[in-house]
């Protein structure tokens, strides 16, 4: 899950599994999969970038408790 910003400036909780899509027309709009969407203060860019440190902190939570490891450059590239 991520924080973002909605447009009228108050926080909200998003699981990335309920999000359809985003899309940037100034602001950024997440459509989720039950029809609903946000308006939220993040662009596209740094929606992207907090989805990516969050799946990243999973993989290595996930490796660290099989006591292995992984490179940045791993999770880059999605392996």
């Amino acid at each position: 899950m991520i924080i973002l910003t909605k447009i009228n400036g108050s926080s909200c909780l998003i699981n990335l599994e309920t999000i359809k899509y985003i899309e940037q027309s100034p602001d950024s709009v997440v459509f989720f999969t039950n029809g609903e969407s946000i308006i939220v203060t993040e662009s596209i860019t740094d929606i992207q970038r907090l989805v990516e440190k969050h799946k990243t902190s999973i993989l290595k939570n996930a490796l660290k408790d099989s006591g292995k490891t992984i490179t940045e450059d791993a999770v880059a590239c999605n392996i």
